[in-house]
């Protein structure tokens, strides 16, 4: 190992050393600045919330029984005008006063003298020269309902709570007035805060109560909590906080809540701003605070990266080009980095390892392509190639290719001619790809073709196929398989559907899928069974193999082929090659579909093996 040279520092001590300082400062910093504005603004903030939602609510409340007693003095307004003479009788007014929830209604001509009422110790009263007389003449001049709320200057119940409303009526030259009591105002002011309260939430999950002084609650956002009682002492720490200017945390309903509370006459509105609230609020506090330390965290950051720069980056920065050539393919780069003993060290390593790469390489390249040339000599040489392969059949046409992924792949095909002159026809997939899965393919090809000349039925010849592809496979692959026996006299098709994808059958211009049961896979378990099932061609039906390359090709927006599309261009394809020869039209067929494929993956890299065969039956030419 070389020796340190004078003036090298060892990289790591600087690095440690200004991360574990500089690490230590920022936590600190941001921790602390955080914490501190969070916890002084969270107490105050939801203060000022809930006592703003809490003031918008009592006024709203009296707003709402304002416009309630000025919209019925309109209408009581237009009932006298149309039957003036029923309000001259004090039991008709006394009722009417009663049905409307309120405490009295009078009339007062314009003097100040009470008409009628609906108290008749009030009949014949006059009010002309009081404060409340001349407050009244002044305000209903303009023809409008003059409403006053919380009043303690009607002049026949002096010192006590009331609300009234007064409006003159034209045509008559009178003043119509009707008043609440205390006990009224809370009745209407009841039905206004269960509107306001019911439509009104506090932040995203909060609410309010409204309660009475005993702390039952009469309505809330929640109508479950209607009816519950709030215990007395959070209902009296509700007031407390209002008095004390804060919030307090309480657990009520189940449920952790900040709260306030406003008396109103004999009723309470208490605000609760949940927790949940609360935490998102200094979630967000903390995150505007990391903001606004921005600055800070910069110049911190220019401060250290000069720092490693003069320490670290100008030598690794020279490392890291040589390095990028290096890995792009340019194994002649040399590094010569010496600003510290460890770059210098590392330096001389990697010039070292490169040096033996570039040999490993170059041989293994080379061994490398010889085999995948090999390969791929071998693996086409096994599959039929030429075309048409029977042209003194005239039953048939035939045609069958292969795109694999790599430069060697797992599919593979095969037709041959059994004993009986009935035409084998193979279509499988192994489970893999590259040099492998050609190796258990040439084994699985050459099994399937040896048993099936041997005469065995055709689910017979799966079955042994599986056993022997069992035996000593360790590395466990598979192979998917539709294999077929067509009898070209009578287009019947023994057949056994391993695993594999469904065919296609075109018939009379129409495509569907062979439907058929599947059986286990082919080498993945040494006991499995297979079903032998039939399928008859009629002359002119067309049977399309394929392996799951097609199907599942993938484009550029992750979206497969799928069998849906499959179906549509061996429709549109076959209905324009109908007049081909039968050899010719199968050719054409499986071009149509490769095109297809490659035209919906629109550049995009082949992730599987596409294989394609096409058989198509004329008929035995005897009927």
């Amino acid at each position: 190992m070389k020796k340190r040279e004078a003036g090298q520092h060892h990289i790591y001590q600087v690095i440690r050393q200004i991360l574990l300082m500089t690490s230590i400062l920022l936590f600190g910093v941001m921790f602390l600045v955080c914490l501190a504005v969070a916890g002084l603004s969270e107490g105050r903030r939801t203060y000022q919330e809930l006592n703003r939602i809490v003031k918008e609510i009592e006024q709203d409340g009296k707003d709402e029984l304002r416009d309630y007693l000025a919209d019925v003095t309109e209408i009581l307004k237009f009932d006298m005008i149309k039957d003036s003479k029923s309000w001259v009788d004090s039991p008709y007014m006394k009722r009417l006063a009663e049905d409307n929830d309120f405490t009295g209604i009078a009339v007062f001509d314009s003097e100040g003298k009470v008409l009628a009422a609906s108290d008749q110790l009030l009949a014949g009263r006059n009010y002309r020269d009081t404060p409340f007389w001349q407050e009244i003449t002044e305000a209903v001049e303009t023809g409008d309902p003059y409403v006053k709320i919380i009043a303690t200057d009607v002049p026949w119940a002096p010192g006590t709570m009331n609300d009234y409303a007064a409006i003159l009526v034209p045509g008559e030259d009178v003043i119509l007035f009707i008043m609440l009591d205390e006990a009224g105002h809370d009745a209407i002011l009841q039905k206004c805060y269960d509107y306001l309260v019911r439509n009104r939430r506090v932040e995203l999950t909060g609410y309010l109560l409204v309660c009475e002084d005993n702390g039952e609650v009469l309505f809330s956002y929640h109508k479950e909590h209607n009816g519950e009682m709030v215990p007395a002492d959070i209902f009296k720490t509700a007031l407390e906080n209002s008095e004390k200017k804060q919030t307090s945390e309480v657990k009520l309903f189940g449920e952790k809540v900040y709260i306030l509370g406003s008396q109103h006459l004999e009723l309470t509105i208490i605000g609760c701003y949940t927790a949940k609230d609360v935490n998102r609020v200094r979630m967000l506090i903390s995150v505007v605070v990391l903001i606004l330390i921005v600055p800070m965290l910069v110049a911190i950051y220019f401060i250290l990266t000069a720092l490693l720069k003069r320490y670290v980056v100008s030598g690794v920065s020279g490392m890291v080009r040589s390095l990028q050539e290096i890995t792009e393919g340019n194994l002649e780069e040399r590094l010569d980095e010496h600003g510290s003993y460890e770059l210098s060290q590392l330096s001389d390593g990697i010039n070292q390892t490169v040096d033996k790469l570039k040999n490993m390489i170059d041989e293994a390249a080379k061994r490398y392509d010889e085999e995948l040339v090999m390969a791929k000599t071998i693996q086409h040489a096994t599959l039929p190639w030429l075309f048409p392969p029977y042209p003194d059949h005239k039953e048939i046409g035939l045609y069958a290719m292969m795109d694999t992924a790599k430069q060697v792949g797992g599919d593979f095909y095969d037709f041959f001619f059994l004993r009986d002159n009935r035409l084998a026809i193979v279509m499988a997939d192994v489970s893999d790809k590259g040099i492998p899965a050609a190796l258990f393919m040439m084994r699985a090809k050459t099994t399937i073709k040896a048993l099936s000349t041997s005469g065995l039925p055709v689910n017979e010849m799966v079955k042994r196929t599986n056993e022997e592809l069992f035996k000593n496979n360790e590395a466990h692959m598979f192979v998917t398989l539709w294999v077929g026996y067509v009898d070209l006299q009578t287009g019947r098709i023994a057949y056994v559907h391993a695993g594999h994808t469904c065919p296609v059958l075109l018939r009379d211009g129409q495509t569907s899928f062979v439907k058929q049961k599947r059986n286990a896979i082919v080498g993945g378990r040494p006991t499995a069974n297979y079903l032998e099932q039939e399928l008859v061609l009629l002359p002119g039906d067309t049977l399309f193999l394929y392996t799951d390359g097609v199907t599942e090709a993938f484009n550029e927006h992750e979206e497969e082929y799928g069998n849906e599309r499959l179906e549509r261009i061996l429709t549109e394809a076959s209905a324009m090659l109908r007049d081909e020869e039968a050899n010719d039209y199968c050719r054409d067929l499986c071009t149509a579909v490769r095109a297809d494929v490659m035209k919906h993956a629109h550049g995009m890299p082949q992730s599987d093996d596409i294989t394609l065969l096409c058989l198509k039956y004329n008929g035995s030419g005897e009927e």
